[in-house]
């Protein structure tokens, strides 16, 4: 097998297994900020004064009323709110 084959193979594997994370990534954070706890005071302090390294910048396609809907029966009832409702 050609060495560039092999690469290829390899990063079509990583690029895969990265989008798996990120599909199941997305939703569940939308779902996470639901939750009673705000740690924004506790995340702030640890990052004050510190330099970012890497930035990553999450796109969600594919997500709209209904995902949102659905999201939002499941983590808090059809009556409830979820964090993504109180943005701007």
């Amino acid at each position: 097998m050609s060495h560039v084959l092999v690469r290829f193979r390899r990063r079509r594997g990583i690029v895969l297994a990265l989008s798996t994370v990120l599909a199941l990534l997305v939703p569940a954070l939308a779902l996470a900020g639901s939750g009673p706890a705000d740690r924004t005071r506790e995340v702030r302090r640890a990052v004050e004064g510190g330099r970012a390294r890497n930035v990553l910048l999450f796109i969600g396609d594919g997500m709209g009323d209904s995902e949102i809907t659905i999201a939002r029966n499941y983590a808090v009832g059809a009556a409830g709110r979820l964090t993504m409702d109180r943005l701007p």
